[in-house]
């Protein structure tokens, strides 16, 4: 489907519903990364870039709210980026979207938690995936020392969409091995 069509999210939700009878879980996963300042990001990767990773996130949730009101309780698992709790040189637009989709978040879950939907963002940080392979990168900023497997992540979505997480509302959790902890590369004196 085309994340940033509203209507092709309405038409997902409706043959969800038709197919299951229900929608009590979304997760909004699309994203795209473009290099960048604010100086150097084109307008058009800028556009996409928000478009995906901010824009999509919230037509899904547009989409599937009606639906998932109607459940006693349901979960809504946005998944950000540790870029998404601290600035990156040179991702401009990739930030920025991420950033939003956690205001996103804290915001939602405070709008719909009364309606028993839980609103919760998940902040990868390092996670081997087609996204990253090309990516030159290092470790030793990751006190783990290694990127995430995806499996690492979706033990924590998994998690997330149950109702073992129940309580779970408005959170932004972050799965990065430490990285964002703090300076893991200043040496002590």
């Amino acid at each position: 489907m085309n994340v940033t069509d509203i209507e092709s999210w309405e038409q997902a939700v409706a043959a969800t519903v038709a197919a299951f009878g229900t929608l009590d879980v979304l997760v909004n996963n699309a994203g795209i990364y473009r290099p960048g300042t604010a100086e150097t990001t084109t307008l058009e990767d800028w556009r996409l870039t928000i478009d995906i990773d901010l824009n999509g996130t919230f037509y899904g949730m547009r989409a599937a709210l009606p639906e998932l009101k109607k459940n006693e309780t349901s979960s809504i698992i946005n998944i950000s980026s540790i870029a998404g709790l601290t600035g990156f040189k040179g991702r401009a637009a990739y930030s920025a979207a991420k950033w939003g989709v956690l205001g996103l978040t804290k915001t939602s879950a405070l709008d719909f938690g009364e309606f028993g939907v839980r609103v919760n963002s998940v902040h990868p940080g390092s996670v081997n995936t087609p996204l990253t392979a090309n990516l030159e990168r290092g470790y030793g900023q990751i006190p783990a020392g290694r990127a995430a497997e995806p499996e690492e992540i979706s033990q924590l979505i998994v998690y997330l969409a149950s109702d073992e997480s129940r309580f779970v509302n408005g959170a932004s959790i972050a799965i990065d091995g430490g990285e964002t902890a703090g300076n893991n590369l200043r040496q002590n004196l």
